[in-house]
C-alpha cells in the first residue's frame, strides 16, 4: 500500500468512526430503551419484530441513524421513567405523555441539548424538576401537567429563552413565581394553575408581551395584580381565579382588547368592577369576583 493510500486510510479512521459510533450508539440505545419500558405488547409489536429496523419502530423518528424524535404518547407503559432517554443526544422531540411513568426525572435529561419539544404530562412523575432541565437552551415547549412534581421553579429558568410554551399545571410546585420567568420574552402560553404557588405576580411579567394565554388559578397567590398587566397586549385568555388577590381590579385590564376569556372569581378583591372592562368587546367568557356587582356592558359576552 502506497503512502498516499495509508494517509487516506488514517484520515478515514480519524474522522469517520466518531459519526458512525454516534449513529450506532443511538440504535443500541433504542434496544436499551426497549428493555427498560416494554414487554412484548400488541401496541409495540414493531419493537419486537426482527424484520423491522429500529428507526421504523412505532413512535421513533430518525435522521440517518440518529434518533430525532420519540413519541410514545398515550401508550400504557406504567414503568419507571427510563434514565437511558438521556442517551439520545440528537433528540428534537420527546413526547411521553399519558404513559403512566413513575419515579423522578433523571439528571440525564440535561444531555438532550438539541431538544425543542418536551411533553411529559399526565404521568405519575415525582420529585423536583432537575437542575439539568434548565440547561436545555433550545427548548421551545415544556409540558409537565398533571404529575406529582414538587419543589419550586428555579431562577435558572431564565436560560430557556426560546420557550414559547410552559405548562406545569396540576402538580405541587410551591414557593413564589421567580422574577426571572418574566425574562422569557418569546413566551406565548403560560399555565401554572393548580399548584401551591404563593407570593405575588412578579412585576417583570410586563415583559411578556407575546403572551396569549396566562393561567395562574388555584394557587395561593396574593397581593395586588400588577398595573403593568396592560403590557400584555396580545393576551386572549386570563385566569387568576381561586387565589388570594386583594385590592381593586386594575382598570388597565380594560386595555387588553384581545381578551376572549377573563376569570377573576374567588379572590379577595375590593371595590367595584372597573367600567373599563366594558371595553373588552371580544370577551366570550367573563367570571367576575363578586356575583352581586354589576358588570359593564359587554355586548355579546357571556357573563358568568
Amino acid at each position: 500500500m502506497g503512502s498516499r493510500s495509508i494517509c487516506l486510510l488514517i484520515l478515514l479512521v480519524i474522522f469517520i468512526p466518531s459519526s458512525v459510533m454516534s449513529e450506532s450508539s443511538d440504535i443500541k440505545s433504542l434496544f436499551t430503551l426497549r428493555h427498560s419500558i416494554a414487554e412484548e405488547k400488541g401496541f409495540l409489536r414493531s419493537w419486537f419484530d426482527s424484520e423491522t429496523p429500529p428507526c421504523s419502530w412505532l413512535g421513533i423518528t430518525c435522521s440517518g441513524r440518529s434518533v430525532v424524535a420519540i413519541d410514545l404518547s398515550s401508550m400504557p407503559l406504567y414503568v419507571r421513567f427510563p434514565s437511558c432517554i438521556g442517551a439520545f443526544e440528537s433528540l428534537v422531540l420527546l413526547n411521553l405523555s399519558g404513559c403512566g411513568f413513575t419515579g423522578e426525572l433523571p439528571d440525564t435529561l440535561g444531555n438532550l441539548q438539541r431538544l425543542q419539544y418536551l411533553e411529559l404530562n399526565d404521568n405519575q412523575l415525582t420529585g423536583h424538576l432537575p437542575d439539568s432541565l434548565y440547561t436545555l437552551k433550545m427548548l421551545k415547549e415544556m409540558v409537565l401537567d398533571n404529575n406529582l412534581l414538587h419543589g419550586q421553579l428555579s431562577p435558572a429558568i431564565a436560560q430557556l429563552q426560546h420557550l414559547t410554551k410552559l405548562s406545569i399545571s396540576g402538580n405541587s410546585i410551591s414557593s413564589g413565581i421567580p422574577t426571572e420567568l418574566g425574562s422569557l420574552q418569546n413566551l406565548e402560553f403560560l399555565d401554572l394553575h393548580m399548584n401551591s404557588l404563593n407570593g405575588s405576580i412578579p412585576a417583570a411579567f410586563r415583559n411578556l408581551s407575546q403572551l396569549l394565554h396566562l393561567d395562574l388559578s388555584q394557587n395561593n397567590l396574593s397581593g395586588l395584580i400588577f398595573s403593568g398587566i396592560s403590557s400584555l397586549v396580545n393576551l386572549m385568555s386570563l385566569d387568576l381565579s381561586s387565589n388570594n388577590f386583594v385590592g381593586p381590579i386594575p382598570r388597565e385590564i380594560g386595555q387588553l382588547e384581545n381578551l376572549r376569556l377573563l376569570i377573576l372569581g374567588q379572590n379577595a378583591f375590593t371595590g367595584s368592577i372597573p367600567e373599563e372592562i366594558g371595553n373588552l368587546k371580544r370577551l366570550q367568557v367573563l367570571l367576575l369576583p363578586n356575583a352581586n356587582s354589576q358588570a359593564p356592558s359587554l355586548g355579546q359576552s357571556a357573563v358568568l
